[in-house]
C-alpha cells in the first residue's frame, strides 16, 4: 500500500519542483495534502464508484425494510435510531460499491449502529460498531482486499485507499494542482499519464450488470430501477 507521503514526493518531483533526491519541505507537504484530499475524495463517485440513495433507517419515513436482508449497494444510511441495530452488507460486493452512513438522529453513542461484512471485512474488522454521536462515514469495496474500505481526510502517514496501480493517476492530478504556484505547467507525458489512468480507474470501477438485471441495464440504472423480487421494471425510485 502507498502512502498519501509517497503520492506528494513523486508529485513534487514529477515536473522538477524539487530534484529527484529531495524530499518536500514541511510547507509543501501541507501545501501538497491540503490539495490531495479533495482530489481523493471527489475522485470516489464520479471516477471510481457509483452516486449514493438515500435509505432512512427509523425515524417518520423508516425504510428499514429495504436493509432487511442486506444493504443495497450504493446506499447512504440516515439513521434516526430508536434501539441498536445490526445490519448485514451485501454478501457478493462489486469492485468500487459504496456504502455511507450519516447520523441524523445524532444518538448512536446511545444506540449503536453495527455493520456486518457478511462475508468480507469492513475497515479490516468482520463487523464494525458505530458509537460516536453525529458520526458520517463512507466505504468503498475493494475486491482485491474483499475490505470496505473507509474513505476519509488523509494525514501524510495514512494509506491510499486505491491500489497502487492507480498512483500515477493521483501523482499526475496533484502535480497539475501544484504547477501553477511555480509557474509550471503539465507536460505532454504527464497529460497522456493522467488521461490513461483516469480511463483505467472507470474501467476498473464501473457497475457491472448482475445476472438478475435486464440486458438494458445501463438504460434501466440511469431511467428507473429493477425489482430483484420481480420481473416487473419500475421508472422512478423504489
Amino acid at each position: 500500500m502507498t502512502l498519501a507521503s509517497a503520492i506528494i514526493t513523486r508529485a513534487y518531483r514529477r515536473t522538477n519542483i524539487i530534484p529527484l533526491v529531495a524530499t518536500p519541505s514541511t510547507a509543501q507537504q501541507t501545501e501538497a495534502l491540503d490539495m490531495l484530499n479533495p482530489i481523493i475524495l471527489s475522485t470516489i463517485g464520479y471516477e471510481a464508484g457509483q452516486e449514493l440513495r438515500d435509505l432512512n433507517i427509523g425515524g417518520d419515513y423508516d425504510q428499514s425494510q429495504s436493509v432487511a436482508t442486506w444493504v443495497p449497494e450504493n446506499s447512504r444510511l440516515i439513521l434516526n435510531l430508536s434501539s441498536a441495530e445490526t445490519l448485514n452488507l451485501d454478501p457478493q460486493p462489486y469492485e468500487g460499491q459504496r456504502l455511507a452512513f450519516a447520523d441524523a438522529g445524532n444518538n448512536l453513542a446511545t444506540y449503536n449502529l453495527t455493520l456486518d461484512g457478511n462475508g468480507r471485512t469492513i475497515e479490516g474488522s468482520a463487523t464494525l460498531t458505530l458509537s460516536t454521536d453525529g458520526d458520517t462515514r463512507q466505504w468503498l469495496y475493494r475486491a482485491d482486499t474483499a475490505n470496505w474500505v473507509k474513505i476519509n481526510t488523509l494525514a501524510e502517514s495514512d494509506e491510499m485507499p486505491l491500489p497502487s496501480e492507480f498512483d500515477p493517476y493521483f501523482v499526475a492530478m496533484l502535480a497539475m494542482e501544484l504547477n501553477p504556484s511555480y509557474g509550471l505547467g503539465m507536460t505532454a507525458e504527464s497529460q497522456a499519464v493522467l488521461s490513461r489512468t483516469r480511463a483505467q480507474i472507470q474501467a476498473r470501477y464501473r457497475k457491472p450488470m448482475r445476472r438478475n438485471e435486464p440486458m438494458l441495464g445501463l438504460f434501466h440504472q440511469r431511467r428507473g430501477y429493477y425489482s430483484e423480487t420481480s420481473t416487473a421494471f419500475n421508472f422512478g425510485r423504489p
